[in-house]
């Protein structure tokens, strides 16, 4: 790992709590640097994630108490209707405060990371680290947790089936989508000038 910035254990339970609370039919993703834990693994997020290769740890009970020494990177949260995410942003803003950022992401996911960190930031950082210009970076992404990637970007590029905002902001709209080789597109683009 090269640099992490996380959520602090106590808001991370705080928001597992508050999703027992409310909304006790979604599934909890808790990410730490090596591990996803998944706490109420139903069949359509299986059916969504092992496709994706993703790996995970079920949780045998809907307690984290076990992470409190453990550094948290994300918490998500799997509610497939915008209207439930929104309210899930406000009730924890209520209840938290303004202690994390929240991004939405694959039309099912709340998103909850560190308040100063994003996909935005991450990306200068590294590019900081490598020695690269901001204005020499290019970003690829669909969703609205793209967004802050795409707009600190050089380049912010969005491929064909981004979401709106995405659509909205980008310099660059793939003529491809994200399952037919949008990235190849972006690299031959702006990478090889084999495009116009």
């Amino acid at each position: 790992m090269v640099h992490v910035e996380g959520l602090a254990f106590d808001i991370v339970k705080q928001l597992f709590d508050i999703s027992l609370r409310y909304y006790p039919e979604s599934c909890i993703h808790v990410y730490t640097l090596d591990e996803l834990y998944m706490w109420n693994v139903n069949q359509d997020e299986k059916d969504y994630l092992q496709p994706r290769g993703v790996e995970w740890t079920e949780l045998q009970e809907p307690n984290i108490d076990f992470l409190k020494d453990t550094p948290i990177t994300k918490i998500i949260i799997n509610i497939n209707d915008m209207d439930k995410r929104l309210a899930f942003n406000e009730i924890a803003r209520k209840e938290i405060g303004d202690k994390f950022k929240t991004t939405y992401s694959s039309g099912r996911y709340i998103e909850f990371n560190n308040i100063s960190t994003d996909k935005g930031t991450g990306m200068l950082k590294l590019a900081e680290m490598l020695g690269i210009k901001p204005e020499e970076t290019i970003a690829i992404g669909d969703n609205s947790n793209d967004l802050p990637m795409i707009e600190a970007a050089g380049v912010g590029v969005a491929v064909r089936n981004a979401n709106e905002q995405v659509l909205s902001k980008a310099d660059y709209i793939c003529k491809r989508d994200n399952n037919h080789d949008a990235v190849a597109e972006a690299v031959d683009k702006f990478i090889y000038n084999k495009i116009d």
